[in-house]
């Protein structure tokens, strides 16, 4: 993994990895310049002082309503061209999520909390200091639509290969994530779904990343040779700017927790790094005076959250 000289505040760039940096050697003009313009992501450590246990989310959420995703245990044993849709979604008490956990269903079942909401409960104000801290040391800007929301599962599940249409900020509450980074100048070698493919939506990979089938998809080695591994642990945030496909995976024998939060795009220009962004861009914003007019909220397209 990259490191930074951190005397001088200059990062060396002398491979493609990921860098590393403490959160106390960071400042808005310096995370400014070296990965919000270029676009690049940056791992952020020592960001947050403990780990959220379960029994501790139990006491701060009590009965809060938590949205899990439904997977099931074949989804992920079918071309994800054969997906009717990305998952089911249930919302359901947060003690109701816990039992699940506990007993190994969600585990099996891959039912997993994800996107919930939690901006305006007691972990977040548990940890409102240090999320200032957080904005404050890296200039970001709040985009007017995204709240902190957290993800929560057991170990061995994984959110397939996409990119999201803003950056990003993926922090780590409680366990290990490996998440597989490959930057938008390969997005065309990793096989998108279409608009109107069906199934998924265009921000998605067609193909499983740790099985690739390079027959029916060769354009993926290319992607798979330009592919960055990040290890994101307790107490650190990795910055994933847009249009950045990631694919993430929950590790280690105990449960993972993590916020995420999406941010303004800054310059504007970023908002088409490549066509695939650009066209989802383009058509979500379309949606927007159409949704006024017809006095419905639009279905945006694709941005899935990372989780």
């Amino acid at each position: 993994m990259s490191s930074v000289a951190q005397a001088s505040g200059v990062v060396n760039s002398s491979d493609d990895s990921v860098p590393t940096i403490s959160i106390s050697h960071l400042n808005s003009e310096f995370f400014h310049k070296n990965f919000v313009i270029p676009g690049r992501p940056v791992l952020i450590d020592k960001v947050f002082d403990e780990e959220w246990t379960l029994p501790w989310l139990e006491d701060k959420l009590g009965e809060y309503p938590v949205g899990a995703r439904y997977y099931g245990a074949e989804r992920f044993h079918l071309p994800k061209t054969q997906w009717k849709r990305y998952c089911e979604t249930r919302t359901l008490p947060f003690p109701e999520f816990v039992k699940l956990l506990r007993d190994g269903t969600a585990a099996r079942e891959r039912i997993y909390v994800a996107n919930c909401d939690v901006s305006s409960t007691p972990v977040v104000t548990a940890i409102q200091s240090q999320l200032s801290n957080l904005e404050t040391r890296t200039g970001l800007k709040p985009n007017g639509v995204s709240n902190y929301s957290m993800w929560l599962g057991a170990p061995g599940h994984t959110e397939p290969l996409h990119f999201d249409l803003a950056d990003g900020l993926l922090m780590n509450l409680r366990g290990t994530k490996h998440i597989t980074l490959v930057p938008p100048s390969e997005a065309h070698n990793v096989y998108p779904f279409g608009f109107f493919d069906g199934g998924l939506s265009p921000g998605f990979s067609k193909v499983y990343l740790n099985q690739p089938d390079l027959k029916m998809y060769p354009r993926m080695a290319s992607a798979l040779k330009a592919r960055q591994e990040v290890i994101l642990g307790p107490s650190q945030a990795l910055f994933l700017p847009i249009g950045w496909w990631h694919e993430v995976t929950t590790t280690g024998t105990d449960y993972v927790c993590s916020l995420n939060r999406f941010w303004k795009v800054e310059p504007f220009r970023r908002n088409f790094v490549n066509r695939y962004v650009a066209n989802i861009y383009l058509v979500t914003q379309m949606a927007k005076p159409l949704a006024a007019f017809s006095g419905k909220e639009q279905k945006k397209p694709v941005v899935h959250k990372a989780s």
